[in-house]
């Protein structure tokens, strides 16, 4: 039998086959690149990480919380608005507060009102005479 014939010479037949798998491979590039720019812009605000340089935002420690409750009380009319307004003083500070807690802040407002610095202006901390209710 004789061999198939080609108008190329036998070393162009190989360097025609590998031609299209490197467009291919290009092409894939192409598509894992699209897939992740499709993944980035589909993804939730703020979920996505610091860019290169940025510094995160600190936690607050304690003392922080409690300051941001004394300031926070010249704002807030009703117990519900406390832990909110809370939040906003930390962030207005440059704090990451998206893990500080309503009970958190309302243990920090309790140690307050039971050391003295502050008054119970919201009428929420139970028991100050020390005695037990009921009783």
């Amino acid at each position: 039998m004789a061999a198939p014939t080609s108008p190329l010479p036998a070393g162009a037949m190989a360097s025609a086959r590998e031609a299209p798998k490197k467009q291919e491979s290009t092409g894939l590039r192409q598509a894992e690149g699209e897939a992740r720019e499709t993944v980035l812009a589909g993804a939730r605000p703020g979920r996505v990480g610091p860019k290169r340089g940025a510094r995160k935002r600190p936690y607050p420690h304690e003392g922080d919380v409690r300051e941001a409750v004394v300031e926070a009380l010249g704002r807030v009319l009703r117990p519900d608005d406390l832990p909110d307004a809370v939040r906003g003083v930390l962030e207005e500070r440059g704090f990451y507060a998206g893990l500080v807690t309503d009970r958190r802040v309302w243990r920090a407002y309790e140690e307050l009102v039971r050391a003295g610095r502050i008054p119970d202006v919201l009428g929420v901390v139970p028991d100050l005479g020390g005695e037990p209710e009921g009783g």
